[in-house]
């Protein structure tokens, strides 16, 4: 699991406050990972920095540092096939700013070893010989290979390469 956090704040210091003017970014982000969640508010944000924070990183701990859908302004969507965010943060007054921590999944395991866009023999190969030991594979690599076991006939990665994933992939 991955996590990266968007902050936004664009010093409106001194400007007084008012819902309808402001400064605002839109954009949409694409991710090579799904999305699995995003967390938005204060209290969220606050809860899950000491899980994500880099090593003596510390993180504002503001009531205000959340996005805000009650009024014009902040808003979010996730692509149907979770890999795109498109976003708007809206910032009114200088005594707030936003903030998203996007949380991704770890590659799709589909067997693809070297991410040549197939699985081939070559993927069953590499898959192999990480298994017996005989090659280490990137974390990429790792993650498209993880595809043991099989619940209900979906990979359901385990962190183990291991002889069922290369039958797995030799079956493909």
């Amino acid at each position: 699991m991955y996590s990266i956090l968007l902050h936004f704040d664009p010093n409106l210091s001194g400007i007084p406050f008012d819902l309808t003017q402001g400064i605002a970014q839109s954009g949409s982000i694409t991710f090579d990972r799904p999305i699995l969640g995003v967390y938005v508010t204060s209290g969220a944000l606050n809860a899950t920095d000491s899980i994500f924070s880099p090593g003596g990183v510390s993180y504002p701990t503001s009531p205000g540092r959340d996005l805000d859908f009650n009024y014009y302004g902040d808003q979010y969507s996730i692509s149907p096939d979770r890999h795109e965010l498109s976003l708007t943060m809206f910032c009114h007054n200088g005594d707030v700013f936003d903030e998203m921590r996007i949380i991704l999944g770890n590659y799709v395991p589909d067997g693809d070893v070297n991410v040549g866009g197939f699985v081939d023999v070559k993927d069953t190969l590499l898959g192999i010989q990480a298994a017996l030991g005989n090659r280490l594979l990137s974390t990429e690599e790792f993650g498209h290979g993880d595809v043991a076991p099989l619940v209900s006939n979906v990979p359901t990665p385990n962190g183990d390469l291991a002889c069922p994933m290369c039958c797995l992939l030799c079956a493909r």
